[in-house]
């Protein structure tokens, strides 16, 4: 009788050993179609992936394909085993010959998938039997570095890899680099490893997104405190035009704005929608955030070059009594008028804010 392998392929945890391996291989040999119906080669990835070094050596001393492939995938034991963490099975697959830079499907490698689940002893393995630590996928042309960044913990695999020589700058085929992967997973210690290996701080993706814009823009703190350590262009701006000072007081993060100003972020820098980092804090409402840009000379009559508008304008129509005081002491006109006739009064009465309008008309707002 043929035994359907490929039906029911994990055997449960609990008969596991060498009783139950030795069972699966009796299985296998004694169907007469085994070989023809590739269930050594279906038997091999299941120990590769349960980590039955017992059953894998046996599958494999009766003729098993140590590069056999799974399907659809085309992963081989060796990925499986990699990706699984499965040290004593990666060691026994490369004593048996298996190809060290077999790549599935989607252009992955052991070392990738060792890469993309943090097995650091596992990278080791398969580098000291020559991995190519170059290698990139067929996705996005990652290399094991970009791929263990990307994974928070990875700091053993990242480290591992920079041992072996990986190129601490390669970028894939968007632009990003092992550096905005560890920034996007906000794992500061990887981010500390690479930067100390000589990441470039300032390599942008495709969009220009920096890894001080993408902490930033995050909310990462810790991040920008490892970035700008390490002097970053700090006025640099993404696609959208918005710099990190920029992100940093639309998003009301005070101790970020105190953080860029101190390392010398222009507070007057105009967005690509007409916006300076003053506006979108008053915008926002965030007074301490338009105190610092104040205190450091941000200008108060500075105007949205798309529409005209003031800082006193949006934090009038923004609620917050605090902001528009602020403002008015620091020298705004109350009087200014947005392109489309607008004022900062008008803005107050929009959202019936009677004690930001009693303000302004103090400060000579006309009616």
């Amino acid at each position: 009788m043929l035994v359907d392998f490929t039906a029911n392929r994990r055997p449960p945890s609990d008969l596991k050993g060498s009783a139950f391996s030795g069972l699966v291989l009796l299985l296998v040999v004694l169907s007469p179609l085994a070989a023809r119906a590739g269930a050594f080669e279906t038997a091999l990835l299941d120990a590769a992936a349960a980590g039955d070094a017992v059953l894998a050596e046996a599958l494999l001393d009766h003729g098993a394909d140590v590069d056999g492939r799974d399907r659809p995938g085309g992963s081989t034991p060796l990925m499986v085993a990699a990706g699984q963490g499965r040290l004593a099975i990666v060691e026994l697959l490369l004593d048996r010959g298996a190809d060290v830079d077999a790549a599935s499907a989607d252009g992955e490698t052991a070392l990738m998938k060792a890469a993309r689940h943090s097995h650091a002893n596992v990278i080791e393995i398969l580098v000291a039997a020559g991995a190519d630590v170059h290698r990139r996928n067929a996705t996005r042309a990652n290399t094991a570095l970009i791929i263990a960044a990307f994974r928070p913990g990875g700091h053993a695999a990242v480290r591992a890899l920079l041992a072996a020589g990986a190129k601490v700058d390669a970028s894939a085929n968007d632009g990003w680099t092992a550096l905005l992967a560890a920034t996007r997973s906000l794992d500061e210690f990887v981010l500390a490893e690479l930067l100390a290996a000589g990441a470039d701080p300032d390599a942008a993706a495709d969009d220009d997104l920096t890894p001080l814009l993408l902490a930033v823009q995050l909310g990462h703190s810790v991040g920008v405190r490892i970035l700008l350590a390490y002097n970053p262009e700090v006025d640099a701006h993404a696609a959208d035009g918005r710099s990190a000072l920029a992100w940093a007081a639309a998003d009301g993060n005070d101790e970020m704005v105190a953080k860029l100003i101190e390392h010398g972020a222009r507070v007057d820098t105009f967005g690509r929608d007409g916006h300076t980092p003053l506006m979108l804090a008053a915008r926002g409402g965030h007074t301490q955030a338009v105190a610092a840009l104040l205190y450091s000379g941000a200008d108060v009559t500075a105007r949205n070059s798309a529409n005209g508008n003031t800082a006193l304008m949006l934090a009038a129509n923004s609620g917050v009594l605090s902001a528009v005081r602020l403002l008015v002491a620091a020298g705004a006109d109350a009087n200014a008028r947005a392109d489309d006739g607008w004022t900062a009064l008008e803005a107050a009465g929009m959202i019936s804010a009677e004690e930001i309008a009693a303000v302004l008309r103090r400060a000579g707002a006309r009616e």
